[in-house]
């Protein structure tokens, strides 16, 4: 397949045996900080879905989190203003977090579960009226973190995210990708 990508292209790139995998470097991010004004969309992110919606986009994600905010995840992208980050990230007290962030302009960033190591299954499930993020442990049964306004009225595209704000790069795995033409419609109930 070949990948197109938003921010910048990834490093290393890898695509075997319907995994993905690439790298990001130093001071890599998707973030639009709200006290300093600063914008950031400078992560490599891999398009993997495009078209009509409603679309579910799920992965299970590998990451090495060396350094604070290191992290891989999908990202909803409607332009480089308008859009909603789900990722497993690093946090500043060095645990694995699960983070979302929606950008309508400006960034929302919020820190939801913790995760043990470096690894998570994601989902995004995206219609005209809202975007919906779901994380698990096993692939099967899914928690919401994060149910959302889409920031802007386009259709956006999903993509792979890796990113390293603070550090010297990462590297993020993507594997057991589906893209489905639905949306998932009981959030709430681990289906």
């Amino acid at each position: 397949m070949t990948l197109r990508w938003l921010g910048r292209p990834g490093l290393d790139l890898s695509e075997e045996k319907g995994t993905i995998g690439f790298s990001a470097g130093p001071r890599t991010d998707w973030f639009h900080d709200p006290r300093s004004g600063s914008a950031t969309t400078a992560a490599p992110v891999a398009v993997v879905a495009v078209g009509a919606l409603p679309m579910t986009v799920s992965c299970h994600a590998v990451t090495a989190l060396a350094s604070t905010f290191d992290a891989a995840g999908l990202l909803v992208h409607y332009d480089d203003d308008h859009w909603v980050k789900l990722a497993l990230e690093l946090s500043p007290a060095g645990e694995a977090m699960i983070v979302t962030v929606r950008t309508a302009t400006v960034s929302d960033d919020c820190n939801h579960v913790p995760v043990a190591g470096g690894a998570c299954w994601l989902r995004a499930s995206v219609d005209q009226q809202s975007v919906a993020f779901h994380v698990s442990h096993d692939g099967s049964t899914w928690q919401l973190v994060r149910y959302c306004a889409p920031p802007l009225a386009v259709t956006p595209v999903v993509g792979l995210l890796v990113q390293s704000p603070t550090g010297d790069g990462t590297t993020g795995t993507f594997d057991t990708l589906v893209v489905a033409p639905r949306r998932v419609e009981e959030l709430r109930d681990g289906s």
